[in-house]
């Protein structure tokens, strides 16, 4: 059994330390028809610029 509080933590460690680029590079991956209409127009980038926890904060308000 998965215990709740260690699975909670570990998602929130993953989040906070994965940059904006790197999420949507997986995403793009992960779920290609979701970027189907821009994938020509805007393809992913390689850059790091990490969220910071307040970004991160903000952004799941």
């Amino acid at each position: 059994m998965v215990d709740p509080k260690k699975a909670a933590k570990l998602i929130r460690q993953h989040f906070e330390e994965l940059t904006t680029e790197q999420f949507v590079e997986n995403l793009h991956r992960s779920c290609p028809e979701v970027f189907e209409d821009n994938q020509r127009s805007h393809p992913p980038q390689n850059t790091s610029t990490p969220i910071s926890s307040d970004k991160a904060q903000q952004q799941k308000s």
